[in-house]
């Protein structure tokens, strides 16, 4: 018995060392490229998820858009009248259960993308006849501003080549008010706007794939690409000549803005902070 009991604490004690040291080896990175070799930084600050939990009446997947700034949880939805359709936008108070009440509604249009910054502020790019336009809303409902978008700037997105068959993936938004829109796959597009939804850019970023874009220090926003064959990168969407290797391939890459950080990749249990 005593001899299982310090072999099992060598065991225990070999484990806890190789988390140790798996984790200040992830904590330090290596960069490639043209980038600024301080990307990649050591620091002292350590990540804490703020984990919450809400039943939703479906899956994630079958939602068409959803969008959260921590407090609120947003969802997408049309709803068919016997003369028109009614693009909606429900949201919920982040808790066990989603109990969506109406937030936005808008007749004869519907939802083409959703983005929520952390003041609950919600953008939404509306599809209507012959038309696209961006609306922004504060936390109360109240439209803020309308932006009529040029719909020939549209039509190369999407499946079959036309503006009703846009897919767009998602997007962020900068702690200035900027908001970034993206489609997701190999032929990809990123839509720049600047804070009163004027187009800034469009742009296909100059990557294997794109998976996804995230906002991080001095309102930078960054393209990635974790699942193509070659390394995993990072890259400024407003520097397309500069492209960070990632030191690991993440599950996941994070915002960081709001902690004043660079984007956070995620390799399992461990994270990387990028300052």
């Amino acid at each position: 018995m005593d001899t299982q009991y310090f072999r099992c604490k060598k065991i225990y004690l070999f484990f806890y060392l190789f988390i140790l040291t798996m984790l200040g080896l992830s904590a330090c990175g290596r960069q490639k490229g043209t980038a600024d070799s301080t990307f990649w930084a050591e620091s002292n600050q350590v990540a804490v998820a703020d984990f919450q939990q809400m039943k939703l009446p479906i899956t994630l997947e079958a939602l068409e858009q959803y969008a959260t700034d921590g407090k609120w949880f947003y969802i997408s939805r049309e709803k068919f009248g016997p003369e028109s359709t009614t693009g909606q936008v429900l949201r919920s108070r982040i808790q066990d259960n989603f109990e969506g009440e109406v937030f936005i509604s808008k007749e004869n249009a519907f939802c083409l993308a959703l983005a929520v910054d952390r003041e609950s502020h919600c953008f939404v790019l509306w599809k209507e006849e012959n038309n696209i336009s961006l609306e922004k809303y504060g936390e109360s409902g109240e439209r803020i501003w309308h932006v009529d978008q040029d719909v020939s700037k549209w039509t190369d997105i999407g499946r079959n080549n036309s503006v009703s068959s846009l897919a767009i993936a998602g997007g962020v938004v900068t702690t200035d008010g900027r908001l970034a829109l993206y489609t997701h796959g190999t032929d990809t597009i990123v839509a720049l706007f600047d804070e009163n939804g004027n187009l800034l850019q469009m742009d296909a970023p100059k990557l294997e794939c794109l998976d996804g874009i995230v906002a991080g220090k001095d309102n930078r926003v960054y393209g990635y690409c974790i699942t193509g064959e070659g390394d995993p990168v990072l890259a400024d969407l407003e520097k397309p000549e500069s492209c960070y290797v990632l030191p690991f391939r993440p599950l996941n890459v994070f915002s960081g803005q709001a902690a004043g950080l660079k984007p956070a990749a995620v390799q399992g249990f461990f994270c990387i902070l990028c300052f």
